[in-house]
C-alpha cells in the first residue's frame, strides 16, 4: 500500500469519526418580548378605555344643560341587568331633514339619509318653559358636517354619528337602579297612555366639542337622576 495513500486517509478517517461524536447544534433561542413592546399596547388600552368615563366627567363639570325630547323602551335583560333604551326627536331623519343645512350635508342623495359612520352636528335653541316646575325641550333648528362656530348663549351644537337608519348620540342607553325601576315604569306607563308623555325628556350636559352626557330622566314633574 502506498504511504502517501495511507497518510492522507488516516486525517481523512479521523474527522469522519469526530464528526460522528460532535453533538447535534443547539436550536436558536426564541426572541424575547421587551416589556416595552408589551407595555406599549396594554398602556394604549387603557387610555381608550379609561377616556370614555373621563369624557362624561369632562361633560358633567363643564357642559351646558339641555332638554331633549325622547320616548323610552323597557327591555329587560337578565345578563345586562335592568336597563332603559331611549329614542330622541333629533334622531330621526324625518325631523332632521326639516333642518337648515340638511340639503349640504355628505348624505345619501338617492334615499335621502345619511351614509353610516358619517358625523353631523345639530344646533339646538333654548326655548322658555312654559311651566317653571317641568323643564321645556330645546328645539333643533340647524344640522351641519362641521361644528358650528359663534353660536349664541341659547344655542348650542351635539354631535352625532350615523347608523344608517338614525343619528345617534352617545346617550341612548342607561342603567336604572334596581330598587327604583318599578317606580319609573309606572310613571312611563302613565305618561305614555296620557297627553303628559310631552313632558317625557332627559336632561343632559353637552360639552364645548358637541360630546354629550345624560343627567336626569324627566317623566311629567318627576326628575330621576342617572
Amino acid at each position: 500500500m502506498n504511504m502517501d495513500n495511507l497518510d492522507r486517509s488516516i486525517p481523512e478517517q479521523t474527522a469522519a469519526n469526530d464528526a460522528e461524536q460532535l453533538p447535534p447544534p443547539s436550536p436558536e433561542p426564541a426572541p424575547k418580548l421587551s416589556i416595552g413592546r408589551l407595555a406599549i399596547p396594554l398602556l394604549l388600552q387603557s387610555l381608550l378605555i379609561c377616556s370614555i368615563p373621563f369624557q362624561s366627567i369632562y361633560a358633567l363639570a363643564t357642559g351646558t344643560t339641555v332638554i331633549l325630547k325622547t320616548m323610552p323602551v323597557d327591555p329587560y335583560d337578565l345578563l345586562r341587568g335592568y336597563y332603559q333604551v331611549l329614542s330622541y326627536d333629533i334622531s330621526d331623519f324625518d325631523t332632521l331633514r326639516k333642518l337648515s343645512g340638511w340639503a349640504k350635508l355628505n348624505r345619501n342623495v338617492q334615499q335621502d339619509t345619511i351614509d353610516r359612520n358619517q358625523q353631523v352636528y345639530i344646533t339646538l335653541a333654548k326655548i322658555t318653559a312654559a311651566n317653571p316646575q317641568t323643564p321645556e325641550a330645546w328645539k333643533p333648528i340647524a344640522i351641519g358636517n362641521k361644528f358650528p362656530v359663534d353660536l349664541s348663549a341659547d344655542k348650542i351644537a351635539i354631535k352625532g354619528t350615523s347608523n344608517g337608519n338614525s343619528i345617534i348620540y352617545g346617550l341612548e342607553t342607561y342603567y336604572m337602579p334596581e330598587d327604583r325601576k318599578d317606580d319609573v315604569n309606572k310613571d312611563i306607563d302613565r305618561a305614555r297612555s296620557s297627553d303628559e308623555k310631552r313632558n317625557l325628556l332627559v336632561e343632559i350636559k353637552v360639552d364645548n366639542r358637541g360630546l354629550a352626557t345624560p343627567v336626569s330622566l324627566w317623566v311629567g314633574s318627576k326628575q330621576y337622576r342617572f
